[in-house]
């Protein structure tokens, strides 16, 4: 499988499938998930949509 494709393959399963790194490396075949994380793009938007759901610690 071409890097091209692992990496749509990663970030799309991660983004759409809410799928586990560790399933997504066994499914590239990788045998470490830091691996794995080199191919999965985390999303700009992922990014904001997880700091929206902390809570506010302001004083």
């Amino acid at each position: 499988m071409g890097h091209d494709l692992r990496g749509m393959t990663a970030t799309w399963s991660r983004q759409y499938a809410k799928a586990d790194i560790r399933l997504i490396s066994a499914t590239l075949g990788h045998s470490d998930t830091k691996v794995t994380e080199r191919y999965a793009r985390v999303i700009d938007q992922e990014i904001v949509a997880m700091l929206d759901k902390l809570p506010d610690l302001s004083v």
